[in-house]
């Protein structure tokens, strides 16, 4: 009688000790590849792009494809336009943007675009943006928010910078960078932080840009959507895209 009950209760505890082990999974708390200091980063969205575009719409002449693996890639449209792959929400203040995006070759440049709304403050929607020659012009305004430039080279293989954060409208330069911190040509983690006015990005955990646009142009932006853009020779330059996940950054 005695080590039958001995028996039950070691039975029962490694009953609990899957059940807790199943919770803890199911609540195992997801964190960004860069932590900042002093925010306990959430996660409100993430994709992985395994059931389509169903939380994006594209812009620009480009196309959009998935490999034999099952990863995104976004080609650019003919005569080297830009096109861009825009998240179908606004996004608060206090966040962290972070994807994995993968560069074959120097062909092309990419940008990252968040806090984008229209002029007039109006949601950005597909029927809004062109998908001809004045697309540059456009972003640049007609919109407004921020925008880092990364592997930046043009569609002759021909280096043409380094990496630059702007604001928008007219390409206000916020911060620059003398060097290319996607320049080989590999798989990166890319990371955008914002926080109040305060913009950091990271490249495989490496602080490239650490600004702060201190309203000198015009109000803060605060809010918008998020657009992963690349601009190339069609046919030769295009980028993979393995995940995008989106933090909200709380204060502590």
């Amino acid at each position: 009688m005695y080590k039958t009950r001995i028996g039950r209760g070691i039975q029962l505890l490694f009953i609990l000790s899957f059940l807790v082990g199943v919770w803890g999974c199911g609540k195992r708390r997801i964190s960004p590849a860069v932590e900042l200091p002093g925010y306990k980063a959430e996660l409100i969205f993430k994709d992985d792009f395994h059931l389509g575009l169903s939380h994006w719409f594209l812009s620009g002449e480009g196309r959009v494809d998935w490999t034999p693996d099952s990863t995104f890639q976004l080609n650019p449209g003919k005569d080297t336009l830009t096109t861009v792959l825009w998240l179908d929400r606004s996004l608060e203040d206090n966040i962290q943007i972070e994807y994995e995006i993968f560069f074959p070759n120097s062909f092309g440049i990419h940008w990252i675009y968040f806090c984008q709304e229209e002029i007039n403050g109006k949601s950005i929607t597909q029927k809004t943006l062109p998908s001809t020659e004045i697309w540059n012009y456009f972003i640049r305004y007609q919109l407004k928010g921020y925008e880092v430039a990364l592997h930046c080279w043009n569609q002759n293989g021909q280096f043409i910078g380094g990496s630059k954060l702007r604001r928008n409208p007219g390409g206000i330069l916020l911060s620059g960078a003398s060097f290319d911190p996607c320049q080989e040509n590999r798989k990166y983690v890319i990371d955008v932080a914002k926080t109040g006015n305060r913009i950091r990005v990271y490249v495989d955990g490496v602080l490239v840009h650490d600004v702060k646009d201190r309203g000198g142009f015009g109000p803060v932006y605060t809010k918008g959507q998020m657009g992963i853009g690349i601009r190339g020779k069609e046919n030769t330059f295009y980028v993979l895209l393995n995940y995008v996940r989106i933090f909200q950054l709380k204060p502590y």
